[in-house]
């Protein structure tokens, strides 16, 4: 005789509390009733601590930042998701978050969900936040870089030139003294005026890149080679030229512009070779040392390391697995307390 299996409800408490998404549930009166696992981890807080309390009390505006108004912006989501009965979406809020050490900037993307009881009332709201934060910071970092791009192609000095290539005539134009050191009558009239400037170590170079260009018949060219200046010094120059071609798929004309590349050229040499001092520090130290971005991620180990752990030389990835097992929560550095701490604090 088979015995009957007892059936239940299992309740949906721990379901919705392992979530991987960043939930939090409150009342029509802006209440927390319930948060997941992620979103307590993500903003710092514990579920005893805020259930029962409203909102905006456990996450207030940044008074550091009075012209930004959190609250306000998420209030006025939360009313028309209750007085609308229906979702409610913000695209890019900055909602900075309350620490132990001062309140961290943060981005959010948030819908809140109104959820309806049988008569039509909305019982709860179901608020979900995505964190956007790495996000709108690395536009910000691009948005800057390129606003110094325009500058610097604002602020630069160029040296204009054109070169009739049926009759072989240079035209130079504005900037050529400045940069250069040279008078147009100095440079004289014909290309070979350039081609004596040209490094020697640099002009066979150069010269099959443009005629790769011409037989190709791209309308643009661009190298970076050394020229020499009116005091006999060389600078690096990037040139940048533009072509136009006749009926017949002849060169005739070709309009550009030099610009002095030299400060850059130097300071990319100046960081490398100061990249190569502190890989060699590191590699003569008589211990294992790494270095790590900001999140964590291992960038480099010397060979101690490799030597001692047997890792495959120059392997970064998958470092966690030659730390014992009991000690590896606490010191991966991205897990670690102290570690966020530090960079929070600079």
């Amino acid at each position: 005789m088979h015995s009957k299996i007892p059936t239940s409800v299992p309740t949906l408490e721990p379901i919705f509390r392992a979530l991987t998404g960043l939930y939090l549930v409150l009342t029509p009166d802006l209440v927390i009733v319930d948060a997941t696992d992620a979103l307590l981890q993500q903003t710092h807080v514990k579920r005893d601590e805020i259930i029962g309390q409203h909102v905006f009390h456990i996450f207030p505006n940044n008074p550091d930042n009075p012209q930004v108004d959190s609250e306000g912006s998420v209030h006025q989501s939360l009313q028309h998701a209750l007085v609308h009965k229906e979702p409610h979406n913000l695209e890019m809020l900055r909602y900075d978050i309350p620490t132990e050490n001062g309140f961290e900037e943060r981005y959010w993307n948030t819908t809140t969900i109104p959820i309806m009881n049988e008569f039509g009332e909305v019982q709860y709201l179901v608020h979900e936040v995505r964190d956007i934060t790495d996000k709108v910071l690395i536009d910000r970092v691009h948005q800057l870089r390129q606003e110094q791009l325009n500058l610097l192609t604002n602020a630069t000095k160029a040296v204009a030139w054109e070169y009739d290539i049926v009759n072989n005539r240079m035209t130079w134009g504005e900037g050529l003294q400045e940069v250069l050191g040279y008078t147009p009558e100095e440079m004289g009239p014909g290309g070979e005026s350039w081609d004596s400037r040209v490094h020697p170590d640099d002009f066979e170079e150069v010269q099959r890149s443009i005629q790769q260009a011409l037989a190709s018949k791209q309308s643009t060219w661009k190298g970076e080679y050394r020229f020499q200046k009116a005091d006999g010094s060389y600078a690096y120059i990037l040139d940048q030229g533009y072509t136009a071609y006749d009926s017949k798929g002849n060169p005739i004309r070709t309009i550009g512009s030099i610009i002095d590349i030299t400060q850059n050229r130097d300071t990319q040499e100046a960081l490398r070779e100061s990249d190569a001092r502190f890989r060699h520090l590191l590699e003569v130290l008589p211990h294992m040392a790494w270095t790590a971005s900001p999140k964590g991620k291992v960038l480099f180990f010397n060979d101690n390391w490799y030597s001692y752990t047997g890792m495959r030389p120059g392997q970064t990835d998958g470092w966690i697995s030659a730390v014992h097992p009991e000690d590896s929560a606490w010191c991966s550095p991205a897990g670690t307390t102290l570690w966020l701490q530090a960079v929070a604090s600079r």
